[in-house]
């Protein structure tokens, strides 16, 4: 798959990190409330900020979990999906296809393992980062193809 494909790849797990880690964030915030009555599994209390709500399997970590299976595709389809059940203001307009074939599963696990990497930088500037990240590893890898097949 070339660099301008998969582009669409990681621009959807860049969202994905970002509504987790936005929900993460107010999850933390909750649990250090629940004496006040506040329940960080309820998902109105994420829509009342208006952070979407995003299941437990559909969380960062738990895809981080299984970024080394050779169904991190379905794992991530699956978690889109789950998402935009809770979350009507996104039905339809998450990608589901990152389990078709065509795809290296494990070029999608490395990735979505590196993801992480930006975590010390501020919020602001993170996912920028990360598609800075991308774009310079295939300009790399586009180089070195390149100088292979002269």
């Amino acid at each position: 798959m070339d660099a301008a494909e998969y582009k669409h790849v990681v621009l959807g797990l860049i969202f994905l990190k970002y509504i987790s880690d936005t929900f993460e964030d107010r999850h933390a915030e909750l649990l250090t409330k629940v004496d006040e009555g506040y329940d960080p599994e309820h998902p109105e209390e994420y829509q009342a900020d208006n952070i979407f709500w995003v299941p437990v399997e559909a969380r960062w970590l738990a895809l981080q979990a299984g970024a080394k299976q050779p169904v991190i595709g379905k794992l991530i389809d699956d978690a889109m999906i789950a998402i935009e059940k809770h979350n009507p203001k996104l039905k339809g307009v998450l990608p589901t296809d990152f389990n078709r074939v065509g795809l290296d599963k494990q070029r999608l696990g490395v990735d979505l393992s590196q993801f992480n990497f930006a975590e010390d930088l501020p919020t602001n500037l993170k996912y920028l980062a990360m598609y800075v990240r991308f774009c310079h590893y295939t300009a790399r890898r586009a180089k070195s193809l390149l100088a292979a097949s002269v």
